[in-house]
């Protein structure tokens, strides 16, 4: 009871602060991407500010390549495929410059796949599904990337179908090592390394109902297995489903309670009792991320159905709602930084103009403008130190370029 008292207290004692708008000039969007399409968005990057993103032929959509950008000499190379002509996209960096994605087969299916960033003349590595006693999965397909350690799920049957565990792949290594050590639909979410060694990888796994319970994956230095633990459920809920954890084992995630109500829910360690935000009685959250300093991005719907994106600082006891540029809406959101509060955000005007805009030190909004004399621009993600983001931005030609830029700190 006491814990609850005082959960009751926290809940009530949240504040809602909006950010400003800032005047502050628009960065300058660089092209990252290759020069020979006419369709190219950056996906991620890393903080030496070297980026990957996919480019597709302007006349045919099936020719898709990926391609690593060092920001050192500004020089793009395309990363070989794994099949001649077949289609890949790299979706992920790590600050090893290793790129993960995926690339097609020669029947199509599209498979997880590994690159070495600083050698992009030699093929990728297929990242194998498990391998239990003789019998090999069919598919396989990565979820999330930490910097030495890859997970995700592996399949009875191909195209991803059949039954499914959790599984994690090392660096420059194919073999699919269980997480669970069952097929037991366990869904992997995030991997958090930290700078102590502690691996933590958090997870969705179905119980015998169909509901999906929360549970998180803890490796200390030197083990060679993981620990599951079930996170405690709040009261009265009837299901949580993880985003991620932070480093330190802190996890956040979705809660699920009577009367079709979801609130963000947030774990200060595998063993903690949870907090649920909340700050009206019938209003709503769904988390999305929480970084290293335990800032946690989330979207809040309040009693009116309107919906805001905020920030949610459980140490301060507030929540910030983020503002949108002026006359435009938050139509999503592209990451938050992990060493501070820097987000990216996408914004629409009523007559249907896309930007993209980050949130200032200051906690102000800043538009990031168009690219050569375009009238759009999509962000698709942020480094971890929040010095860097990427996407794409449309030019008055027609054409998507991949845009990168510095956020001034």
């Amino acid at each position: 009871m006491k814990i609850l008292y005082a959960l009751l207290l926290f809940m009530l004692s949240i504040l809602f602060i909006p950010f400003a708008i800032s005047q502050e000039s628009p960065p300058i969007l660089v092209d990252i991407g290759l020069h020979n399409f006419g369709n190219c968005v950056a996906i991620a990057a890393n903080d030496r500010h070297n980026a990957v993103g996919q480019c597709t032929d302007e006349k045919d959509s099936t020719k898709k390549v990926a391609w690593f950008r060092y920001k050192s000499g500004n020089t793009t190379y395309t990363l070989l495929p794994m099949v001649p002509g077949m289609p890949c996209e790299a979706l992920r960096i790590t600050e090893r410059n290793q790129v993960y994605g995926t690339c097609s087969s020669t029947d199509g299916t599209k498979v997880p796949v590994a690159w070495d960033g600083d050698q992009p003349s030699i093929p990728p590595i297929v990242l194998k599904p498990a391998m239990v006693g003789t019998s090999p999965d069919k598919s396989a397909t990565v979820k999330s990337v930490g910097q030495t350690v890859t997970v995700g799920q592996s399949f009875k049957e191909p195209n991803l179908k059949g039954e499914s565990m959790a599984v994690y792949w090392r660096v420059n290594s194919d073999v699919a090592v269980p997480i669970t050590g069952s097929w037991d639909g366990c869904v992997p979410t995030s991997i958090m390394e930290s700078p102590t060694n502690y691996n933590w990888i958090t997870l969705n796994c179905p119980d015998t109902t169909g509901n999906l319970k929360a549970k998180i994956a803890t490796k200390k230095p030197g083990n060679s297995t993981y620990v599951i633990t079930a996170l405690k459920m709040p009261e009265n809920s009837t299901r949580c489903t993880l985003g991620n954890a932070s480093e330190y084992g802190r996890v956040l995630g979705t809660c699920n309670f009577s009367g079709g109500i979801s609130r963000a829910t947030y774990w200060p360690t595998p063993d903690g009792e949870p907090s649920v935000m909340k700050k009206e009685p019938d209003d709503k959250s769904v988390s999305a991320y929480i970084n290293a300093e335990g800032i946690k991005l989330i979207v809040y719907i309040d009693n009116a159905g309107h919906e805001h994106d905020a920030l949610w600082d459980i140490h301060q006891g507030k929540v910030i709602e983020i503002e949108p540029l002026p006359s435009t809406s938050i139509v999503s959101t592209a990451g938050i930084a992990d060493k501070n509060t820097t987000v990216l955000i996408n914004t629409r005007s009523a007559e249907k103009v896309n930007q993209g805009a980050y949130l200032s030190d200051s906690l102000k909004t800043v538009g990031i403008g168009f690219y050569k004399g375009g009238n759009a621009s999509h962000l698709q993600g942020i480094n971890p130190e929040g010095t860097f983001g990427v996407g794409s931005a449309i030019g008055a030609d027609g054409k998507r370029y991949a845009i990168g830029f510095s956020i001034p700190h």
